[in-house]
């Protein structure tokens, strides 16, 4: 067993020969990944491998059949020179193959690995999903991509054909808007394809599971999808012109979590949980000690049911209707003030 630790240096005087891929970073950052080996109680540090740019988070790295996958970014976005790439080491850290130059002018979202496949999510104005064939470690290549508007901040396997993604939805322009959920069909690895999609709420709507996978709660044998949820909704569309409907932020209608199921004809909401007052008391856009955070589905004498948490309470929901069952209040420490 191994364990990676990646850690992006900003040091823009950084000497040629300290890059092993080849390709010195235009703006200086970049990544090093220190490799130790576990066996037998005892903790061993193997190499270390150094690329370009910077990594977004756990799942643009990944190690499959003895080879280390990593998928970097560097560049600025916002001046329109940055790329996205994967590079692929060997047990012994020397650089395989690589695949670089993609999506240029925008960062990585969101990145997964799945075997023989890779997928990146970037962004800026569209969102390319791409689709890379891994299965030749020394010759990575992209097979397909998908552009549409908006970004998955989290994409999460269903199978070995699906992928659910989470982020947000955004106009033809790139003008962010509310949480979307998608699902993707990778069947066909070159045309990938976006089967299914919801988006909740409107710009300023956000998930704490965009940013924090656990908080992302599928239950593939039932379908079920629980995610956190800062709703929020603009009063009064309908006398807004299409440019101030896209630019105007929503106004708070629920903090808690949504309630969705995977149909085979497509997302079905089935309504939220919330630990709020109805309607929500404050209108902070952080996250209070009532606000979801986490949520878990649990099955027994015949009822469905899910577990909502936040700080200061446990919630129990019947899945067949959301209809509130139980709850515990948890004690509230001296040094912190309730929101709500």
């Amino acid at each position: 067993d191994n364990i990676y630790i990646a850690a992006t240096n900003y040091d823009y005087f950084s000497p040629a020969n300290r890059d092993v891929t080849g390709q010195l970073p235009r703006d200086g950052v970049w990544t090093a990944v220190l490799k130790f080996g576990i066996a037998a109680g005892k903790v061993t540090f193997k190499h270390l491998v150094e690329v370009p740019g910077s990594v977004l988070n756990q799942f643009s790295m990944d190690e499959h059949e003895g080879f280390f996958r990593i998928a970097t970014t560097y560049g600025e976005m916002w001046s329109g020179d940055s790329v996205s790439n994967v590079f692929i080491f060997d047990a012994d850290g020397h650089a395989q193959g690589s695949v670089t130059g993609l999506a240029p002018g925008e960062r990585i979202f969101s990145a997964r690995f799945q075997g023989d496949t890779g997928y990146i999510v970037t962004f800026r104005q569209v969102d390319p999903l791409f689709v890379i064939d891994l299965s030749n470690p020394s010759a990575p290549r992209v097979l397909g991509e998908l552009k549409i508007p908006g970004w998955s901040d989290y994409l999460h396997p269903v199978d070995g054909k699906h992928l659910l993604g989470l982020g947000k939805a955004a106009t033809d322009e790139g003008v962010v808007q509310g949480v979307k959920v998608a699902l993707f069909d990778v069947s066909d690895p070159t045309n990938p394809t976006e089967k299914y999609s919801m988006v909740l709420g409107d710009r300023g709507t956000e998930s704490e599971a965009t940013h924090d996978h656990k908080a992302f709660l599928f239950h593939q044998p039932t379908n079920l999808l629980v995610f956190p949820l800062t709703l929020r909704e603009i009063a009064h569309k309908d006398g807004m012109s299409e440019e101030e409907r896209q630019w105007a932020y929503g106004e708070l209608a629920m903090d808690g979590a949504a309630v969705l199921y995977l149909g085979e004809s497509g997302f079905e909401h089935r309504g939220y949980v919330s630990h709020m007052p109805v309607p929500p008391a404050t209108d902070h856009w952080w996250h209070g000690v009532r606000s979801v955070y986490r949520a878990t589905y649990m099955a027994g004498g015949g009822t469905e049911a899910l577990f909502s948490y936040s700080q200061r309470e446990i919630r129990v929901h019947d899945l067949a209707n959301l209809a509130q069952l139980s709850q515990v209040t948890i004690s509230q420490p001296q040094c912190v003030a309730d929101s709500a």
